[in-house]
């Protein structure tokens, strides 16, 4: 097997550990369903994070610690735009463009993909193991720090990604 074949396949399996039913997008004629899996399990997950940080604003809020409750809030707020465009994206269909891609573009997205998942599992893992009285809302905040990097992360990410199922390998801005 040639190094980029070997690391095709170390990104399939890595992305199978989050998301077991995951296809791949070797074969045209599960393209479309491997990418909604995608979209589905990431807005899931975002989903669960929000609420988990709704609880964690609250009770901030409870606590008098306004700065963090807007801070974890931003965060929060950050997280419910990507879940939006993921919605979207699902309701109109957006997985077609899959289809066609060539066999370097569909290649390139096995690396997005482990990407985004891994960057959910670790939002995650920082989410569920926040330890809300200790955030103090600054811009100093190692943990705030640390979730607007990776929410900003997995936004480029999907941004990238859609970019070039829509057949612009170059982003430009």
């Amino acid at each position: 097997m040639s190094t980029a074949g070997s690391q095709l396949q170390a990104a399939r399996e890595g992305i199978r550990a989050f998301l077991p039913e995951y296809a791949g997008y070797d074969e045209r004629s599960v393209r479309s369903q491997t990418d909604r899996l995608l979209r589905e399990h990431v807005r899931r997950e975002i989903l669960h994070l929000t609420a988990a940080l709704d609880g964690a604003v609250g009770s901030l809020r409870k606590a008098q610690s306004d700065e963090a409750a807007r801070a974890i809030d931003r965060v929060r707020r950050k997280l419910l735009v990507i879940a939006d465009g993921l919605s979207e994206s699902l309701r109109e269909g957006s997985s077609a463009g899959v289809e066609t891609l060539d066999r370097e573009a569909a290649s390139r997205l096995y690396e997005y993909d482990l990407s985004i998942v891994r960057r959910v599992a670790e939002l995650r893992q920082e989410i569920d193991g926040m330890d809300i009285r200790s955030l103090s809302g600054s811009e100093e905040d190692e943990t705030l720090i640390l979730l607007d990097d990776l929410v900003d992360g997995l936004s480029q990410d999907l941004f990238e990604r859609d970019t070039l199922i829509e057949g612009q390998n170059e982003v430009e801005y």
